[in-house]
């Protein structure tokens, strides 16, 4: 701990305390301070600024490895380079430590690490500082020699310093792959002009035993054009026959197969081509095909001044194609050409599958011709308007559906006996009823039809709800009326008198629906009493009254500590600090009084923490708790 001190848990406001260095520090000390209106435990005491406090620590007497002892002095030993630097500081248990740093031991370097058949390196593993060694170039390789050198004051463990020699590879003749393609002229290495071509290029290289090898390249022979793939023409189209291995500067025709007709072009093949892949040069001439009339006409298909057409029971658009067909007959293509015809189809009836349902009657609709109509009805017990069903004129699609939008059919079910709790209201459209329907025959379809609206359905005398009547219909196709939402009606639960924060006085234990009850407020609490009422129609048994409660108040107030009343306001008592705030606000659930005052803004005095501080450096001892007025009396 650099400084001692007296200021832990207990220095009171405004109190005072010295705060000194601790040995093996120096310096001088200052002073520290509680506030005067200081409300938090953990509040340290103010110091403005700590003691300077300076280490102090003994030299070794024996110097450590790397380092001399120069009179007052120290430096790095033999064997050592850097600057030797000295420090003083404590260490976790506040003992003082004196530490030498800076002097790093010289290490060798490592000789270089040239690999490959040009360099020779003529150096031991290991070079001291201050030593060197030199580099060669080595067979068949020529150049000058470097060298290598270790740093005096060298402490990396690293390679030594070098430059890498600028060798150059020497290559004897002749070549040691020469052949006719090459000729040694006057000046130099050529291509032989008896049927080569290109530029002679030679290249010195060494193999893996680095041995030096001088090779030539750059030659190529002259060299006849191949015809066409038959993999990228048409075989039965074009006629390339003379034009195989066609020699360089020669040419060849190029005609239409038969049984195509048209004009020929010329192919080509270079002068001085070299490419043993290259193939002629030519345009592909413009052939037409010549198709025969298709015999017999198939049917479906008729022939007119301005083409094919599709016969009667058929639609489409008709089409005619020549197609090619061609095969190999020993080693020669064999190409055959015939007329197809294509685009009509036989015209095809509709269908509409028998009704799984019991919405819809599609049996009119059963099969169509291609043009017809049909009607899709409302089956018994379903209410609305047929609809219409075509087959398109140009149907050529085998067992296609009958186009139709099928009708909207409502369940619509004559009325049945009516359950208890229901009834039907012969007179005006009430806002809660569902409407009924009655029913007779249609003397020109023989269909059932709806008649007339006739009344309503509404919930029954000493009944109420939210009434449903529903028509449904089961797998056999029979229909029923279900009735729902109609429910006795019952007076609403019983007012619980015990309500704080005095209790209530009523008559409200079985008030029934559309009737009330009078409340009123139990003493001690006074309030104007209020009406609360049951609901008209209500079928809830635990449906509570509606209506305001009675305002029921009284008064009454607590004082916290640390406040004292003044005769139009509140202060802070002694002992606290702040600025008292007061207000009213309401008691909480199940207490006698209904407000409540609330006073705020005044906090404790308390004595300052112990702070946190260097326990090396300072000596806090005489931080205690000292009462203010002893320190005053001291002073005088």
């Amino acid at each position: 701990m650099m400084f001692i001190h007296s200021c832990i848990p207990g220095l009171q406001p405004e109190d005072t305390c010295e705060v000194r260095c601790k040995l093996p520090f120096l310096g001088d000390p200052v002073m520290g301070r509680c506030p005067a209106d200081n409300t938090d435990p953990a509040q340290p005491p103010e110091i403005p600024e700590f003691p300077d406090c300076t280490p102090q620590c003994e030299e070794p007497v024996l110097a450590p490895s790397g380092y001399n002892r120069n009179g007052g002095n120290w430096t790095c030993a033999d064997g050592y380079v850097g600057m030797a630097e000295t420090s003083c500081g404590p260490d976790a248990a506040c003992n003082m430590i004196f530490n030498l740093s800076g002097c790093v031991p010289k290490v060798p370097c490592r000789a270089p690490s040239l690999s490959g058949c040009e360099y020779n390196v003529s150096c031991p593993a290991e070079l001291a500082p201050g030593e060197s060694c030199e580099i060669h170039c080595q067979s068949p390789y020529s150049g000058n020699s470097t060298t290598a050198s270790c740093d005096v004051e060298n402490t990396a463990s690293g390679e030594a310093n070098y430059a890498v020699p600028n060798c150059s590879l020497v290559c004897s003749e002749p070549p040691v792959n020469l052949t006719e393609a090459y000729e040694l002229t006057d000046q130099g290495w050529q291509c032989n002009s008896s049927g080569y071509l290109g530029t002679a290029v030679t290249t010195c290289t060494v193999d893996v035993s680095c041995n030096a090898l001088l090779l030539i390249t750059g030659c190529m022979p002259i060299l006849p054009c191949l015809s066409p793939d038959p993999r990228s023409f048409d075989v039965c189209q074009y006629n390339f026959t003379g034009c195989d291995m066609l020699m360089p500067g020669a040419s060849c025709n190029v005609s239409c197969a038969d049984p195509y007709i048209g004009d020929m072009t010329n192919a080509s093949c270079p002068d001085l081509n070299v490419d043993p892949l290259a193939q002629i040069i030519y345009e592909r001439p413009n052939c037409s095909l010549l198709c025969p009339e298709p015999d017999p006409v198939p049917e479906g298909y008729m022939k007119s001044q301005t083409g094919w057409l599709c016969a009667e029971g058929f639609s489409g658009l008709a089409s005619a194609s020549c197609r090619t067909e061609k095969f190999f007959s020993a080693g020669e293509a064999i190409c055959l050409t015939r007329t197809e015809l294509a685009g009509c189809l036989p015209l095809q009836p509709c269908f509409f599958p028998a009704s799984d349902v019991c919405d819809f009657d599609t049996s009119n609709c059963s099969q169509l011709r291609a043009g017809g109509t049909c009607q899709v009805h409302c089956q018994v017990p379903f209410l609305g308007a047929s609809s219409v069903g075509r087959c398109p004129a140009d149907n050529t699609v085998a067992n296609r559906l009958v186009d139709v939008e099928m009708p909207s059919c409502m369940l619509d079910c004559p009325v049945s006996e009516i359950p208890e709790g229901y009834n039907i209201s012969w007179g005006a459209a009430r806002s809660d009823g569902l409407a009924v329907s009655t029913f007779g025959m249609d003397p020109i379809s023989g269909r059932r039809a709806r008649v007339e609206r006739a009344g309503y359905f509404v919930c029954e005398d000493l009944y109420a709800g939210n009434l449903t009547a529903s028509c449904s219909i089961d797998t056999n196709c029979q229909w029923r009326m279900d009735f729902e939402g109609c429910h006795p009606t019952v007076p609403c639960a019983a007012l619980d008198l015990a309500t704080p924060p005095c209790g209530l006085i009523a008559d409200c234990a079985q008030v029934v629906p559309g009737r009330s009850c009078r409340v009123a407020c139990n003493a001690p609490c006074t309030g104007e009493p209020s009406e609360l009422s049951c609901p008209v129609g209500n079928t809830n048994p635990d449906q509570p009254l509606l209506g305001k409660m009675p305002d029921c108040l009284t008064e009454c107030d607590f004082v916290p500590p640390g406040y004292r009343a003044l005769a139009r306001t509140w202060e802070c008592a002694d002992g606290y600090t702040g600025e008292a705030q007061v207000g009213c606000v309401p008691s909480g659930p199940g207490k006698v009084c209904d407000t409540e005052i609330q006073l705020e803004g005044c906090r404790e005095l308390v004595s300052c923490g112990p702070g946190d501080f260097d326990p090396c450096h300072y000596d806090m001892s005489d931080c205690i708790s000292v009462p203010r007025h002893l320190l005053i009396g001291a002073a005088l």
